[in-house]
């Protein structure tokens, strides 16, 4: 069989073994036998068998580019949604950065205006009392919440009642000043702690003077503004750091 038969469909080449059939019986112009018709139809069955097969094949291999694809679809989406969460992470953290350089720069701002409007201790003249509650510039309440605290702190650092508050053990004043700050922050305000250590030492003459009225430790005795006792001391009620207040606990 020729190679141009060969690429004949098989209808077209089993009609053109009729109408030559000289030439599927070899040329002798005789009709072709039952056995070379079968040989014929095994070839086009075996070509027949080849096409599908190729057929096969092709759609195997559509189907495996096809399923690859799909893959490279599903990989390419992943790196797109990797891509797109590490953006945002990024944007997350840019943004919580900016906010805390923001709140930093707020907390220096707000501490240097904090440290801008510390209030110095009043001063005091000669022979007056300090009213402690309206230099503090707070109102009675709170004062008188502040006061209480100061108190039992004086307690607690076990400062000596019977000595003047200047003559107090530095540590004992430094752990009732950390304490009342932490409790009340609002006394951070008030430069070296004035206003906690004139509560102090309010508490502290009256807890003397009392004892005092009492009996418990001797009266103090009283001198001349001439200071003949040779300590210059006055009569009058002295700065809260002194001895003597006659007005009793800060009643302001």
């Amino acid at each position: 069989m020729t190679p141009l038969l060969r690429n004949l469909p098989i209808c077209t080449r089993l009609a053109q073994h009729r109408s030559e059939p000289q030439n599927m019986a070899g040329g002798s112009g005789k009709r072709p036998t039952a056995k070379q018709l079968q040989q014929q139809l095994l070839e086009a069955h075996q070509q027949l068998e080849t096409v599908q097969q190729a057929q096969r094949e092709n759609a195997a291999a559509l189907e495996a580019a096809t399923r690859q694809i799909q893959e490279q679809a599903a990989v390419l989406a992943a790196a797109q949604a990797e891509a797109g969460a590490a953006r945002a992470q990024a944007e997350a953290v840019a943004s919580a950065a900016a906010a805390s350089t923001a709140a930093s720069n707020t907390a220096s701002q707000a501490g240097s205006h904090e440290a801008a409007e510390l209030i110095p201790r009043p001063h005091v003249p000669r022979g007056q009392s300090l009213k402690i509650r309206a230099s503090m510039g707070i109102d009675a309440k709170l004062y008188t919440a502040i006061r209480y605290r100061i108190h039992v702190l004086v307690h607690a650092a076990r400062l000596s009642w019977q000595d003047d508050f200047r003559h107090q053990d530095v540590d004992k004043l430094t752990k009732v000043f950390n304490g009342a700050a932490k409790d009340f922050p609002i006394l951070k305000r008030y430069c070296h702690h004035w206003a906690t250590a004139a509560i102090a030492s309010r508490y502290m003459q009256n807890v003397r003077r009392n004892a005092r009225r009492n009996g418990h430790i001797p009266r103090r005795a009283r001198f001349n503004r001439g200071g003949s006792n040779g300590r210059g001391r006055s009569a009058s009620i002295l700065d809260d750091g002194g001895e003597d207040d006659s007005r009793g606990e800060d009643s302001d």
